[in-house]
């Protein structure tokens, strides 16, 4: 039974086929590793709002550790009979799919591309970074192709996301901008510098409205996450 569920059959209690699981978790310690070994300290890129909490600022950060440990229970889940276990996985999928797809799209569509960043990054890989770029790619162009791979094959369960999952999702996000809000207050400074451009070009409350809308956005996603984990059953 151990055998065939390894080559990608299924075996209770668990949400995803063994070689699906152990790619995704693979991936994101990549991920992780790039973040330690291929690119820089937060005190270098981001020096001001990383004085008391470095990279736990970013939600690029919160979102790979996060990943980690959700692919980990789910190749645990292939080995042992935990009904929780399956409930848990299943309730936190909308959050895992919100974050991965998140983490992938925004970075390609608002920062890979900005002709600032991409002057302060060959900046860094000239002042002993020669790594930077391809450690931006390995952070933030796992979370969804992985993702996608993990929702298509994901295995039939007893459960699905409900709306709980969904409102997770928001309190996740909503906790996440309390957490930089402080962080903020204690420094000074925000962890994205779009979030300081909104503010000085439109003031206090067009950032705050800017946040707000993150929000929406991630539990949008959360509702997609839920979606396709019930139509893929």
């Amino acid at each position: 039974q151990e055998f065939s569920y390894f080559l990608g059959q299924e075996r209770k209690m668990a949400i995803a086929p063994m070689p699906v699981a152990t790619a995704c978790t693979l991936a994101q310690c990549v991920a992780l590793y790039s973040t330690f070994f291929l690119g820089a300290p937060a005190t270098i890129l981001r020096p001001e709002p990383a004085k008391f909490i470095g990279r736990c600022m970013w939600l690029t950060f919160q979102t790979n550790w996060m990943l980690l440990c959700y692919y980990s229970l789910t190749v645990i889940a292939g080995f042992v009979s935990l009904p929780n276990l399956e409930i848990f996985l299943v309730t936190m999928f909308p959050l895992a799919f919100a974050l991965a797809i998140f983490l992938t799209v925004a970075y390609y569509a608002l920062d890979h591309f900005n002709p600032e960043q991409q002057l302060r990054r060959g900046k860094l890989k000239m002042n002993g970074y020669p790594w930077i770029f391809l450690n931006q790619h390995l952070e933030h162009g796992l979370g969804a192709p992985f993702m996608i791979l993990f929702t298509y094959l994901h295995l039939p369960t007893e459960t699905v996301p409900t709306y709980l999952s969904i409102f997770i999702v928001a309190v996740y996000l909503t906790l996440y901008l309390v957490f930089i809000h402080l962080n903020w207050v204690a420094t000074g400074s925000w962890p994205y510098p779009f979030i300081e451009e909104i503010e000085r070009d439109a003031g206090s409350a067009a950032r705050e409205a800017a946040l707000l809308g993150l929000v929406g956005l991630f539990t949008a996603l959360g509702f997609l996450g839920k979606f396709c984990y019930q139509q893929l059953q």
